[in-house]
């Protein structure tokens, strides 16, 4: 507005300087002409008025157009009023949708409410009400089941001719009758699977004091002190060592990171799950496990005897094959520097501090006597790693249901047995839920299951612990041209690790691995998932791989780099 007056203005001061100078001519004298100069000025003055006009036209179309521009509109509610006249710069327009997709606008708004309840709704549950839901239009007689009640008397032994697709989904929910047979499992929903992934997350990539905390659940205030909020020490119960250790095992309700109950030694007793003379008890009197204990059952576990014979040799100077207290801590300090969980720790030696973890009293005097003056030799020790790896497979055994059998022994089924051994497989889920399903499909029907007893699991665990030496044998017998069969497997049990397997254990071991079903073992598969089995994933490394990846630029691009 203020520019186009200015436009007004200057165009009228023009046009009385042009009519004045012929007045000036006329009333001096008629024979006068007017000079060059005048007529130069007057040519010029007409020049600027005739370039202001053309400009002044030109912004306006400009502004028209841009009035006429959909694309463009004022941040105004009231309208635009002067900022048509505005300064671009100063003040601009802000680009508009096409109006054409303005119209959409509406149906966006399905399409949004429907990815945030396809995101928020468990996919188990709406698939069962669908099912629920179109049972009632479908017919009786196009039905693949039919009741019960509609059908003859059954003969003896009539389970056996079931369908081989009694192991899909639908048909685990069918309800089974019998004294033997146990109700269908619960099936984990949405929460639960979340909350499962969250917490695997946390065993494999947090550090070792978080994923303490986390699964430990039990707070020990001090003797004759005030119980205030931070004045008291955490500890873990067995089973929550193994929770911390295992994948899928959810940690109980109202229990997770810094939250933990009350436990007063000298008013409580804990009912644990293991045995009296178990190590767990060789902890502490009531079987608890503090911070240090923990590193250390997990530097005890994660590390396999040959590396804890080569330390051994390592710090043995006089070549007794004993150590003492001392010498032991420093066995410890280098072999939990290099395990996953000791590089994890915040206490390694990268942040500039130390291991801060010794060998608590109660274990110290275990090893050493009461004084601590005693030797520690490496068979003992290695007798209190294969009895820790016994105390922990007991509580994963407990963990399953056993069955009642007629013998009064507990035992689990073949497909428990063998979702014990791919829990640390690290194969996809899908290849683990179709090996589980050729077991189950197996030995479900079978008439007077034996299943699994606990002698059976640890003898295979025995033969497990030997794992290198099995797998230097089975090797030798591949470049020997001969397969692996059930036979063999169970006489390199017996040569390498001398435990003698039981057939129906070797034959559960082939249903996993035998994808073919030929009899003959893939024993590269075998091999590797069992180590990963033995380990319980403890050699994994703690991180994404992205650290590694930068450390390995680095060292490749700072320390290979040519001296000028």
């Amino acid at each position: 507005m203020l520019r186009s007056v200015s436009y007004l203005r200057q165009s009228q001061m023009l046009r009385n300087r042009l009519t004045l100078f012929p007045s000036m001519s006329t009333s001096s004298s008629t024979s006068q002409q007017i000079s060059q100069q005048q007529q130069d000025y007057i040519a010029e003055l007409r020049a600027k008025e005739e370039m202001r006009r053309k400009n002044m036209e030109a912004e306006m179309e400009r502004r028209r157009k841009a009035e006429e521009n959909i694309f463009l509109y004022s941040h105004r509610r009231a309208g635009k009023g002067y900022t048509k006249f505005a300064n671009d710069s100063m003040r601009g327009y802000t680009r508009l949708i096409w109006p054409p997709f303005r119209k959409l606008r509406l149906l966006a708004i399905p399409f949004i409410a429907s990815f945030f309840f396809v995101l928020f709704v468990d996919p188990e549950w709406l698939s069962n009400f669908f099912k629920h839901f179109l049972k009632s239009f479908r017919s009786e007689a196009g039905s693949r089941r039919v009741k019960s009640s509609d059908l003859p008397e059954p003969e003896e032994n009539s389970d056996k001719h079931k369908s081989d697709d009694s192991d899909s989904d639908d048909d685990r929910k069918l309800v089974e009758t019998g004294p033997n047979v146990k109700a269908p499992r619960k099936r984990k929903g949405f929460r639960e699977r979340r909350i499962m992934e969250y917490e695997n997350r946390l065993r494999n990539y947090s550090t070792p004091d978080k994923i303490f905390r986390y699964f430990a659940t039990l707070k020990v205030y001090p003797k004759d002190e005030p119980h205030q909020v931070h004045n008291y020490e955490v500890f873990m119960t067995p089973e929550d060592f193994v929770r911390s250790i295992t994948p899928n095992v959810m940690q109980p309700d109202n229990l997770g990171l810094d939250q933990f109950k009350a436990f007063d030694p000298e008013k409580q007793r804990l009912e644990l799950s293991v045995a009296s003379d178990s190590i767990f008890y060789k902890l502490g009197e009531n079987g608890l496990i503090g911070f240090s204990d923990y590193m250390f059952l997990l530097t005890v576990l994660s590390t396999s005897p040959r590396h804890f014979a080569l330390a051994f040799r390592i710090f043995d100077l006089n070549g007794d094959g004993e150590l003492d207290n001392s010498e032991f801590e420093r066995v410890q300090e280098l072999v939990m520097a290099q395990t996953t969980s000791g590089q994890r720790h915040r206490d390694h030696s990268a942040t500039n501090c130390t291991f801060k973890q010794h060998v608590n009293t109660a274990l110290a005097t275990y090893f050493f006597g009461l004084r601590k003056d005693g030797k520690l030799t490496i068979e003992n020790f290695l007798k209190f790693q294969t009895q820790l790896h016994r105390d922990i497979l007991r509580i994963e055994f407990d963990r399953r249901d056993p069955e009642s059998l007629p013998d009064e022994e507990n035992r689990i089924t073949e497909w428990a047995f063998a979702d014990m051994l791919l829990q640390h497989s690290g194969l996809p889920e899908k290849k683990q839920t179709k090996m589980l399903r050729r077991v189950r499909k197996l030995y479900r029907h079978m008439e007077n299951r034996p299943g699994v007893s606990f002698k059976d699991v640890e003898d295979f665990f025995l033969f497990l612990y030997h794992i290198a030496d099995v797998d230097t044998a089975l090797t030798f017998y591949n470049m020997a041209g001969a397969s692996v069969d059930q036979k063999t497997l169970r006489h390199v049990a017996k040569m390498v690790a001398g435990v003698d397997l039981s057939e129906h254990v070797v034959d559960v071991a082939f249903a996993i691995f035998d994808e073919n079903m030929d009899g003959e073992l893939s024993n590269k598969e075998f091999v590797s998932v069992m180590k990963r089995r033995l380990m319980r994933g403890l050699e994994r490394p703690k991180d994404t791989g992205l650290i590694r990846l930068l450390d390995a630029f680095w060292t490749c691009g700072w320390e290979f780099t040519p001296a000028h």
